[in-house]
């Protein structure tokens, strides 16, 4: 269905089938406001929210790629973003991390057989480490775990593990929206009438099911405070923004190993 907001011109959205009435009746289940100087405000963060679901359909009729029908037309780009780079970003996070250790020796596990190299004058690493500069293209072990937690939090080691990203997009992009509405408390976290609205509003979306451990407020709030801590951003984009390789080999290509 289409529905329009207005904005200076009419703004024409798709959200498929997720229908505005029902959300509309969600968010006056839950709205309890009776204070008039809250109503433009509350109508505003509804159509904003309204704008987070057709983005959110959009994404799924794209699988997050949005315009980007070039980069998803190549595998081997896909395969490089989403396995090479973060394997080789890991290896370079161990070999740069300066750790003292008594022996040199590397092991190698590999198809069930295991070899260990003495490493004698760091040769292993004097090998890796060059390589990985150049085809990375981070100049700096911060870099490397920036890039990490950020485009591979699922990878990355610090802060929450994200297994659903887009879920934890959509849920901090609400939450964040209803902070400006009559929902919140001041001085409060997360209240009921927010957190009810929100699972309804993601099992709706079929971000979550109605047996999910996650289909619960004290789980949604120790949600929201991991993502606040961590300093989450909402991010829409499946692709990983990742560097350009120095040597690139396929031209056309944005990245290559």
């Amino acid at each position: 269905m289409n529905f329009s907001m207005t904005v200076g011109k009419n703004l024409v959205l798709e959200s498929g089938n997720f229908k505005a009435e029902y959300i509309e009746t969600l968010w006056n289940t839950y709205n309890k406001n009776e204070d008039e100087a809250y109503e433009q405000q509350d109508q505003d963060v509804f159509y904003a929210i309204l704008l987070i679901i057709s983005i959110y359909y959009k994404y799924t009729q794209t699988n997050g790629y949005f315009d980007f029908e070039d980069y998803i037309a190549d595998p081997t780009q896909l395969k490089y973003s989403y396995s090479v780079r973060p394997d080789m970003l890991r290896l370079y996070k161990m070999f740069h991390e300066k750790k003292k250790t008594k022996s040199n020796i590397v092991t190698i596990e590999y198809n069930k057989q295991k070899i260990e190299l003495t490493n004698d004058d760091s040769w292993f690493l004097n090998m890796i480490t060059p390589y990985l500069d150049k085809y990375l293209g981070v100049s700096t072990l911060e870099e490397a775990e920036t890039e990490l937690d950020k485009d591979y939090p699922s990878i990355g080691k610090r802060g929450r593990k994200r297994e659903n990203a887009i879920l934890d997009t959509i849920t901090l992009s609400i939450y964040n929206l209803l902070r400006h509405s009559s929902f919140a408390a001041k001085g409060k976290g997360l209240t009921d009438n927010e957190g009810n609205f929100i699972l309804e509003l993601l099992k709706y979306l079929k971000l979550i099911d109605e047996d999910s451990p996650k289909n619960d407020i004290l789980n949604l709030r120790a949600t929201i405070r991991n993502l606040q801590k961590y300093e989450v951003r909402p991010n829409w984009w499946k692709i990983p923004m990742c560097k350009m390789s120095p040597n690139n080999p396929v031209e056309h290509l944005k990245s290559y190993w």
